[in-house]
């Protein structure tokens, strides 16, 4: 491209890169930028719903808007999913001043790399009706309002009724391209509907993989009780098992054609509106067909990527790790991360955070407090920027060609962003930092509210020694404040404390203790979950079974909570009381292994209270198991995890004297 291309700085606009689709489109635009020595810049945002909290980190799209970036490569056919038509979709690329390509959709005004997988998807249906001879068919779909989806469904039709057979309307459920609904709904049919079909078409191999996992799970063999195809020919199709049918859309030579029609837009040159990519069937092991070579494949390339997802995985729990320091500030953050990156072979990742001052996003001027460039590392607070470099001159990135953004945000609190050099095998390790630097950032505002309250109610008891019934309520307010602060992390964890206090001051009730006894117990309920405030929210609110790390991690809660309310001068022994919530008669408890009566009786009412509303109530994770599993359970726990008297006055409360989670 000569001595201009050197200067070329494109940007690819994608939503996320966790997917294998568009993870093989971005390996094709990488290789294309690397053979043309240009630059490149991934802006990866979020899914584009406004009532969506991730999509509040699509101020990253805006970031693009930079005189800095010549052109740009826009991944229409996975934002198309988010739009409500293709018109919205069309505005969202022309907002942008620079020349652009689009990827899996033609954008009318804009050069359109589109795979013409009609034909593949064609013959691969052929190859399940003719070679195979399978004639009742389950239809698993994308999102209903997406054009690809609707066609691919017509092509469907059109073969099944060449070869008259029927589609029976009830056999086309939505998956929306995602594993975990595809899993669900396959469930969810099957529970509902009786197993009359013998092939399952996938609309795309993520959603394959769901389920088949799902069919597992019930006894259902692929492909000796029904076969399964997909679409997109991902890499894990190859050494999944059984090996799964499906589509190459020839992903990455999407990526590379897309660089290179930019680059000829760029300099000037005319370019086609649509350009095609030929897609081809790829038939394994998944439709029924026989072939050891991919049957050997497959199980070796199961091995290696088994061992090497073990090593990755290990790698990131540990990381994972300086989630427990978040409690850390300024500095020794930055030498908590610096001996992480080291170890993990991170060799470039910049901190940006906007201008506090201004509320437009992105902001004018931005900061760079800490940048971790090749082990050499820049800590400057003070140091203002024009955002509209996207990274300051000085730090002379030129060593890098590709690089990648991240946002750093937390639902609706804005930060920054990250910059790292691009490397695909280190995509977990990013999103494990941004989750990391997010959350240290939220925790920042939290820490600052908390400490503030502090002060003043330091402020209000050096004022008001005399008047207990004054600091009474100045610690109510407190508490409420700390509840609200909690709130703000996580709703659920706030509701629950809210039931778990009425209930835990009902049962004080009844054991007969002083009003002064059952306002601590009041007290002590409604912020003994406090130290969650310190566990990242996608562990809170994780479905399916806890990694062993994250369940440590949630079990330093009791102890977070202590440190922060040691200091406080209560009537109550609050701190102690909330400290020992999930001890145990029998020592098994955490976190100091308790027995018996060394655990205060308010712990010991709060324990009760704290299950019998973890269980009867909704979680994010998981349905209500009800009030009566929940009795059943302490009632089967009693004199072992929980005091007998307790347990005997919780059940009667709800049996005998009708009690019921009125608390909101």
């Amino acid at each position: 491209m000569g001595d201009k291309a050197n200067k070329i700085h494109i940007g690819y606009i994608v939503d996320w890169l966790d997917n294998e689709y568009q993870k093989q489109i971005a390996e094709g635009i990488i290789e294309a930028v690397n053979e043309n020595s240009i630059k490149i810049t991934l802006f990866e945002g979020a899914a584009y719903i406004p009532k969506d909290h991730d999509a509040k980190k699509n101020y990253i799209f805006n970031l693009a808007k930079t005189s800095r970036i010549d052109g740009l490569i826009i991944q229409a056919v996975s934002l198309s999913h988010y739009f409500k038509t293709l018109t919205n979709l069309k505005d969202f690329c022309d907002s942008y001043s620079q020349p652009a390509v689009c990827i899996g959709l033609e954008i009318p005004g804009h050069p359109s790399i589109v795979p013409s997988h009609l034909q593949g998807f064609e013959d691969l249906l052929n190859h399940l009706i003719i070679d195979h001879g399978y004639k009742k068919f389950l239809l698993v779909t994308g999102p209903e309002d997406n054009n690809e989806v609707q066609m691919r469904i017509e092509m469907f039709k059109k073969v099944v009724e060449k070869h008259n057979l029927e589609i029976n309307s009830s056999h086309i459920i939505n998956g929306e391209f995602i594993h975990s609904r595809a899993y669900a709904a396959i469930k969810n049919f099957l529970k509902n509907n009786s197993f009359d079909f013998d092939a399952i078409v996938s609309f795309n191999d993520d959603m394959a993989f769901g389920i088949i996992q799902a069919l597992k799970e019930l006894s259902i063999n692929v492909p000796d009780n029904v076969a399964i195809s997909g679409f997109d020919n991902v890499s894990e199709s190859a050494y999944f098992e059984p090996g799964l049918s499906t589509i190459d859309q020839n992903l990455k030579e999407q990526g590379r054609q897309a660089v290179l029609t930019l680059l000829k837009r760029i300099n000037g040159q005319k370019v086609p509106e649509k350009i095609d990519i030929e897609t081809k069937a790829v038939i394994r092991e998944s439709c029924g067909c026989k072939n050891e070579n991919i049957k050997d494949r497959s199980i070796q390339s199961t091995n290696n990527e088994y061992l090497r997802l073990k090593e990755r995985n290990r790698l990131i729990d540990d990381f994972r790790t300086t989630n427990i320091n978040i409690r850390l500030r300024g500095k020794k953050i930055w030498d908590l991360l610096v001996s992480k990156l080291s170890f993990l072979e991170v060799s470039m990742v910049i901190v940006v955070l906007f201008d506090k001052k201004s509320k437009s996003l992105p902001t004018e001027y931005s900061r760079i407090p800490f940048a971790y460039i090749d082990a050499n590392i820049n800590i400057d607070t003070t140091k203002i920027f024009l955002t509209e470099e996207l990274i300051p001159q000085e730090l002379q990135l030129n060593l890098y060609q590709s690089y990648i953004i991240e946002p750093i945000s937390h639902e609706d609190k804005v930060f920054g962003y990250l910059v790292f050099n691009y490397k695909s095998d280190l995509l977990d390790i990013y999103r494990t930092l941004r989750n990391i630097l997010s959350n240290i950032f939220f925790e920042g505002i939290l820490f600052k509210r908390v400490k503030m309250q502090k002060d003043i109610l330091i402020k209000q008891k050096k004022q008001l020694k005399e008047n207990l019934d004054y600091m009474r309520s100045a610690m109510s307010a407190f508490i409420e404040t700390l509840v609200k602060t909690v709130e703000i992390k996580d709703p659920y964890t706030a509701g629950h404390q809210r039931r778990v206090s009425d209930l835990a001051r009902s049962i004080a009730l009844e054991l007969g203790l002083g009003e002064f006894e059952v306002e601590g117990i009041r007290m002590a309920g409604i912020i003994h979950d406090l130290g969650k405030i310190y566990v990242p929210t996608e562990i809170l609110n994780k479905p399916g079974k806890l990694r062993d790390m994250e369940f440590r991690l949630i079990k330093t809660h009791p102890t977070v909570a202590y440190d922060i309310l040691k200091s406080i001068h209560f009537p109550w022994p609050i701190a102690d009381i909330v400290l020992q919530h999930h001890e145990h008669l029998d020592g098994t408890g955490y976190p100091n292994n308790l027995k018996k009566n060394d655990i205060l009786l308010a712990a010991r009412i709060i324990a009760v209270a704290d299950v019998v509303e973890a269980m009867a109530s909704h979680r994010p994770y998981r349905p209500s198991l009800g009030v009566d599993k929940a009795l059943t359970e302490i009632f089967s726990k009693k004199d072992v995890f929980f005091d007998a008297e307790i347990v005997d006055i919780c059940i009667r409360l709800f049996t005998q004297k009708d009690y019921n989670f009125s608390v909101k």
